[in-house]
């Protein structure tokens, strides 16, 4: 699977459950600007997901500054460093210090 959508609103159930941590070998673009921000932080924290390098993630801009606790989360840090592509909905005219560091080797732009 190269691609991921998920267009999902809803809450997670049992988020709390200990899973297997998800690898995605060719995983290469992610989209979840539709998807309730338990699937972001699911996809995002790196005991949950193992991610390749070279990731294009497209997200809404407020679940992301949630889920990362502004930008300084240390679970979701590592799997952020791997993301080459940041398309943002909601992204604002100016990105934040804290934004660029999280995302070192990232392109980030703006998605209507």
């Amino acid at each position: 699977m190269k691609g991921l959508s998920i267009d999902n609103h809803q809450s997670q159930m049992n988020n709390n459950q200990q899973w297997s941590i998800i690898q995605y070998s060719h995983l290469t673009e992610v989209d979840l600007t539709s998807a309730h921000e338990d699937y972001v932080e699911q996809f995002l924290n790196n005991t949950k997901t193992y991610l390749l390098y070279d990731i294009c993630l497209h997200t809404n801009y407020d679940r992301l500054k949630t889920v990362t606790n502004n930008f300084t989360r240390d679970s979701t840090k590592f799997n952020c460093q791997k993301i080459r592509n940041l398309a943002l909905k909601n992204k604002p005219d100016v990105v934040s210090l804290n934004v660029t560091d999280y995302f070192p080797f990232a392109k980030i732009f703006g998605i209507l």
